[in-house]
């Protein structure tokens, strides 16, 4: 949950330089710039939080792999013109939160299952 508070602050903060017409004005080079900034503040969390650096690193590359897989470029756009459009914070959370929470519940799962693939676990 705090990556994605995370992500939703980061939004919104972008936002106050971000000028979009419309989803279309939203180009790749912006998209991957916001996912490389989710990635790193989900980093960042993990080492000022004291997390295993293993542990953040395989929950924060699950957590790439699976936003990537899960939304199209539309859908990636269309998100980040909601969030850096909306009025206030609750707004934003309310248009993007649910999805990507969908999204990434998964993560715990596909990682308890590699490491039992990979012997990890007893």
């Amino acid at each position: 949950m705090r990556v994605i508070t995370l992500f939703f602050l980061l939004m919104i903060s972008l936002s106050a330089w971000s000028s979009y017409e419309s989803v279309d004005s939203i180009t790749d080079e912006e998209i991957e710039n916001y996912k490389k900034a989710i990635s790193n503040g989900c980093y960042e969390r993990g080492d000022s939080g004291g997390f295993d650096p293993e542990f953040t690193k395989r929950i924060c590359s699950c957590i790439d792999e699976t936003l990537d897989e899960a939304f199209t470029r539309q859908e990636w756009a269309q998100m980040i013109y909601d969030v850096v459009t909306s009025k206030s914070r609750d707004e934003a959370v309310s248009k993007s939160i649910p999805k990507v929470l969908e999204t990434i519940k998964s993560c715990p799962d596909k990682i308890k299952e590699s490491m039992e693939a990979n012997g990890e676990l007893e």
